[in-house]
């Protein structure tokens, strides 16, 4: 795990909740599956070539962090840190979602202007994501969330915010740490449905 600045370890929120609960029982239904775009990796994203595909105007994103752009707890792959430079060069706002907390990880992305959230109200709970709107100053319908989770970032449809879902990056160990290992069965388990 990665150190906070204040020496706390960067630890995640993944507990059960309310919202987690209700997310899930929502998932049963295939409507509620229904992304917009499956991709291999976070670099494959042309958010110009989607915009013109499905006749869509986005204009932000809303971006997980752990196993969407980094290992879980590790630090962001250059890789994806080059192509959220690129977004940005293009003019997209870019706001991380983490149900992690504050730590030095993310220093790097937010130099480059990107902003965090680490809301009180964890995903899936819609209020997070109204959050993310509020700092990226646009509409459910010009914003999109790219994530690895059905259960968690996946909220964001409940939110009426469209999701692009990335295959989880390899995290080593995970079998060693029981609560994310049963929140990744449960993400593959709806990845697969």
């Amino acid at each position: 795990m990665i150190e906070e600045k204040s020496g706390q370890s960067d630890k995640g929120r993944e507990g059960i909740t309310l919202y987690k609960l209700k997310q899930i029982i929502r998932l049963f239904k295939k409507e509620n599956r229904q992304v917009l775009l499956d991709l291999d990796k976070f670099t494959d994203l042309d958010l110009s070539e989607i915009n013109k595909k499905y006749q869509k105007n986005y204009q932000g994103l809303i971006l997980d962090f752990d196993e969407t752009l980094s290992p879980l707890g590790g630090k962001i792959l250059p890789e994806n840190e080059e192509k959220i430079a690129e977004l940005l060069k293009e003019n997209f706002k870019i706001v991380i979602f983490s149900n992690m907390r504050v730590s030095d990880r993310y220093d790097s992305l937010l130099k480059k202007g990107v902003k965090l959230i680490t809301s009180k109200y964890a995903k899936p709970d819609p209020r997070g994501f109204q959050e993310c709107l509020k700092v990226l100053n646009l509409s459910p319908k010009e914003v999109v969330m790219i994530g690895d989770n059905l259960v968690t970032d996946g909220g964001s449809m409940a939110a009426g915010i469209d999701f692009i879902r990335i295959k989880p990056i390899f995290t080593p160990g995970l079998w060693k740490h029981p609560l994310v290992l049963m929140r990744n069965l449960m993400r593959d388990f709806f990845n697969c449905l």
